[in-house]
């Protein structure tokens, strides 16, 4: 069985067909994912350019072939489109309406002018190449190298080597150096090359946009929305993985649960705007005085839990002295007006044997002693205060403050 190009369209109809369905549906239901649209719109018009090819059958004239194969350059170009609007890059509107314009314009001659269909065929493969080659480049130069990525990366290379299978098989046909039998054999298999490439692009996208989604709501899960940093979940699951360390190795580690002093007058004297920006300049301020390997999370309303890992009480005292002096010197500025954001903080270190809860509860006593001393303070619990409070029950891992 020989194929045509038009045949070969014809078959690719139905796939693309169904990826306009999958990106449409995909595009409805998240609105926010605007790489989508161009997906939908290179499906879309990939599906007319092979519908138009397939008339070609019933005209005695090139048209369809012309604007058939336009139409299909130009939804590939969209897919290299959508990439870059999926990877944050500018979009390549002068590429693209440079790819292809010249292909309408370079094909007028080997079309209409002068039928030569080895020409042509050139033509269509280098310009149908080439947005897959640039999707491939971008896709292989991004930092997300998962394997969704990697699939349309693959697919987009795969559809490259097709076209110029394709291409090589047409031009030895016409020129006699391939024999019509073994023609015969090598179309069939250039579908379905052509279809599984597509297929394989498509998924890959699909897979992309599903790794995107995922790691958003994983960013929702364990970040707090307001200030950027950890989350109680978050900061329970590191708070685990530390006492299995510790427990290997025998090597202490400190929570500290710090509080944010008279946080209620903010709210109450200068509106909720005032107080979220008050938040994130405390854990700005907190942030940039731990080190590299240390935890901040904010699991309240304005309390903020640290894990240090490898420090014993002294040196958790100079880090908690380090932190009551920094917010001290660097208040709150709202609106020209300077406002104290001094710290109430509570800290306990591990030993040997304590459980989680009680870790948790002697720092929120010891924060409970550095309120009642008068706040601004830095307080940390003795050993006694870590054993009375290791009582077995159901309590939550890192307690609110008292």
């Amino acid at each position: 069985m020989s194929l045509d190009f038009t045949t070969l369209y014809v078959v690719i109809l139905s796939n693309t067909l169904l990826m306009l369905i999958v990106w449409s549906a995909i595009y409805v239901a998240y609105d926010r994912l605007p790489a989508a649209r161009w997906w939908v719109a290179a499906c879309a018009t990939t599906a007319i350019g092979g519908g138009v090819l397939a008339t070609e059958a019933f005209f005695k004239t090139l048209v369809p072939i012309y604007l058939g194969n336009g139409l299909v350059i130009f939804g590939f170009c969209l897919y290299w489109v959508g990439v870059r609007e999926f990877l944050g890059r500018r979009l390549p509107w002068p590429e693209v309406f440079a790819i292809s314009g010249s292909a309408m314009a370079v094909l007028i001659v080997p079309t209409f002018v002068e039928a030569q269909p080895g020409a042509r065929n050139l033509i269509y493969a280098i310009c149908q190449s080439a947005p897959l080659l640039a999707a491939t480049v971008d896709l292989h130069l991004s930092k997300e190298r998962h394997a969704g990525s990697r699939l349309a990366e693959a697919g987009f290379a795969l559809g490259i080597l097709v076209h110029f299978v394709e291409l090589t098989s047409n031009l030895l046909q016409q020129a006699d150096l391939m024999a019509r039998q073994t023609y015969a054999l090598v179309e069939p298999a250039v579908v379905l090359l052509v279809i599984f490439s597509g297929m394989l692009w498509n998924f890959g996208l699909v897979l992309m946009v599903t790794d995107r989604l995922y790691s958003a709501l994983r960013r929702q899960a364990f970040q707090d929305e307001l200030t950027g940093l950890p989350n109680r979940r978050a900061l329970e699951s590191n708070l685990e993985a530390l006492m299995d360390e510790a427990e290997a190795t025998g090597q202490h580690f400190s929570l500290m649960i710090v509080d944010l002093d008279r946080f209620k007058e903010v709210n109450d004297n200068h509106g909720h705007a005032a107080g979220d920006a008050c938040l994130v300049h405390v854990a700005r301020t907190i942030r940039a005085n731990l080190g590299p390997t240390d935890i901040l999370a904010r699991t309240g309303g304005d309390e903020f839990t640290i894990l240090v890992p490898g420090q014993d009480d002294a040196e958790t005292t100079i880090v908690g002295q380090r932190l009551l002096d920094t917010a001290r010197a660097n208040p709150f500025v709202w609106h020209q007006h300077a406002l104290p954001a001094t710290l109430s903080i509570g800290c306990a270190t591990w030993r040997p044997g304590a459980s989680a809860k009680a870790l948790g509860s002697a720092a929120d006593a010891a924060l409970y002693m550095a309120k009642t001393r008068g706040r601004d303070r830095f307080a940390i619990a003795p050993l006694r205060m870590m054993l009375l409070a290791d009582q077995p029950d159901d309590a939550d891992i890192v307690p609110s403050s008292v």
